[in-house]
């Protein structure tokens, strides 16, 4: 696919979709807006940042909006000639993720230019258990070389509405609250650095702490369904990729773990961990687990060929590059070593793709399903065959075993001095 040079944005169109389907939007997921400063109303562009939990959350902004945005999407998108379409039809921006992409910044700066505004999710990635990803540091230099007044819609609930993970939307409450963040001569005076600063602070939110306050109800059938996307480790028996869903209820194929998820997006059961009765305390739990076991096995000084984890579910990888349409490569089952991340032959285990993970950049999980990494500049995308198998795993352990690949030399002097913390906000 070429290069996108110029950004349509048909306002009558739009505005015939704001009157239908973001009507609908507004009643289906039934959304409040909070706008005390008339953002609606601003004749400036801006820049306006979000966080990112639902895959709507731009259409939920541009029902409410009317000024002409456009919204920074992940490349990903564009691969789908559908799709591709209509992110034209609207001006999307397209972004390949965790890489440096300059024609992003290039379209970015022509939208300013023709005096229209630009939104962006400075996580660059929807989140998992509704609390906070870390936003991108590339975020503070871009809102910086636009110079414009820095705008946040800040969208509770709608996790809680509809999860990364899950199957069937929710009946709940969503509520998306606008603010000045930076005005126009702040952005300009601040350092990028100070900027990505203020961004941390302000887009801080949890859909845990905002159910705990509130306590709306998110009514739906087959509440649990899929929840072992994003759930691997059992707080019970510590089994890896042994949890599975059924109807509202999460189990453990190697336990008696047998959780009922409720309408309040809390565990409940006889042999609950009250200290891990959300997705989002489950999940923390889990990378920490995996992070203390990957931790011991790299103070073992085992070789690069040492397995870790083995998922016989049969994947298919697909090769590309950026926003270009993947094609078919082959398909086997996933093994992770302590130094490589292979594809192996389901019939005899030949190893049929090996990368090492120290090269491997770019590494996440692309709608629900989908692991994206660029190996040697061509971008490789893992997706299952069966729905219930998670790539977020391999997400998470990938990235935490490049982080100790690149300390492994004088290993003993330098892990002690890493913040854990720290190393948790680069990885998630």
């Amino acid at each position: 696919m070429k290069p996108i040079k110029k950004l349509w944005y048909p306002k009558p169109v739009v505005s015939i979709l704001r009157a239908t389907f973001g009507v609908f939007l507004k009643k289906y997921y039934n959304i409040e807006f909070i706008d005390p400063e008339n953002i609606k109303k601003f004749k400036e562009p801006f820049v306006i940042i979000a966080n990112h939990v639902n895959f709507w959350d731009p259409f939920f902004i541009s029902d409410y909006l009317t000024q002409e945005i456009h919204y920074i999407t992940s490349d990903n998108i564009f691969r789908d000639p559908i799709f591709k379409y209509f992110m034209k039809l609207f001006g999307s921006i397209p972004k390949s993720k965790f890489i440096p992409d300059t024609q992003t910044i290039r379209l970015a700066i022509k939208t300013v230019e023709k005096g229209a505004s630009v939104g962006l999710f400075p996580e660059a990635n929807r989140s998992w258990d509704g609390n906070n990803l870390s936003i991108v540091s590339s975020t503070g230099k871009l809102v910086k070389m636009l110079g414009l007044t820095l705008i946040g819609a800040k969208i509770k609930g709608a996790y809680l509405s509809l999860p990364r993970w899950a199957e069937k939307k929710r009946k709940g409450k969503v509520i998306i609250e606008f603010s000045t963040i930076l005005k126009k001569e702040e952005v300009r005076s601040l350092s990028y650095e100070q900027i990505n600063e203020v961004i941390k602070k302000w887009i801080k939110h949890s859909d845990d702490e905002f159910e705990e306050k509130n306590k709306y109800k998110y009514i739906g059938k087959d509440l649990a369904h899929f929840l072992e996307q994003v759930l691997y480790v059992c707080p019970n028996c510590k089994s890896l990729v042994s949890i599975y869903s059924e109807n509202d209820f999460v189990k453990c194929k190697n336990c008696d773990l047998n959780l009922r998820y409720n309408e309040y997006s809390q565990f409940e059961g006889m042999n609950l961990n009250k200290d891990l009765n959300t997705v989002s305390k489950w999940n923390s739990w889990q990378i920490k687990y995996s992070f203390d076991f990957i931790k011991d096995l790299f103070s073992k000084n085992l070789e690069n060929d040492h397995i870790i984890l083995s998922d016989p579910e049969i994947a298919k990888i697909h090769v590309g590059y950026r926003y270009n349409k993947t094609n078919f490569l082959i398909e086997g089952y996933v093994r992770l070593k302590k130094g490589y991340f292979e594809i192996c032959s389901k019939n005899d285990d030949k190893i049929l793709y090996s990368f090492e993970i120290s090269k491997m950049e770019g590494i996440n999980v692309q709608n629900k399903e989908v692991l994206e990494f660029y190996y040697d500049n061509k971008l490789y995308r893992v997706l299952y065959e069966n729905k219930r198998s998670s790539t977020y795993k391999w997400m998470i352990l990938l990235l935490i075993i490049k982080k100790f690949l690149l300390i492994e030399q004088d290993f003993e002097n330098k892990v002690s001095k890493i913040n854990i913390d720290t190393m948790f906000a680069e990885i998630i």
